[in-house]
């Protein structure tokens, strides 16, 4: 008969999201969108970077480029907004040991990650959420949707 151990159960702790793990799972999960997502459209973007011309301010892109741009643009809030919804988070934050708690409905997931609409009142999220997440520990969007990024701890 197998011997039992009396050994003390694991207890997990959670304490707010480290700035650079929620660097690294944003990389982590940005890569996995460039074979997902982004590798899909490669072909319709072949030849954008010549026509580009940086001297050139008065360049239009062709209705097709829109179309491609803000199709991965799309892709890549459900993408975000989905697995944070449905499971609580994405691959990147579940290698990262992070996870969503609070407030978690359809709607919040869709807000919380407004970050990656190119919008032009939405960019200027690009400057002050990385500034506000550095200074506070937690993103203004998880502050204005009543949701938080934790990272779980075994102890």
């Amino acid at each position: 008969m197998p011997t039992k151990l009396n050994l003390p159960k694991t207890r997990i702790k959670e304490m707010p999201a480290r700035y650079y793990k929620r660097i690294l799972f944003l990389v982590i999960d940005l890569f996995i969108l460039s074979f997902i997502v982004y590798n899909q459209f490669a072909g319709s973007l072949t030849g954008l970077e010549r026509s580009l011309n940086i001297t050139d301010y008065t360049h239009t892109f062709s209705p097709q480029t829109y179309y491609v741009i803000y199709s991965m643009t799309l892709l890549t809030w459900i993408y975000f907004s989905v697995f944070q919804r449905y499971f609580g988070q994405t691959p990147g934050m579940k290698l990262m040991g992070l996870r969503i708690k609070g407030n978690n409905s359809i709607f919040v997931s869709f807000a919380r990650n407004l970050f990656a609409m190119p919008v032009s009142f939405i960019i200027i999220l690009w400057v002050v959420e990385p500034i506000y997440t550095f200074i506070k520990k937690q993103s203004l969007m998880e502050k204005l949707t009543g949701s938080e990024m934790v990272e779980e701890i075994t102890i």
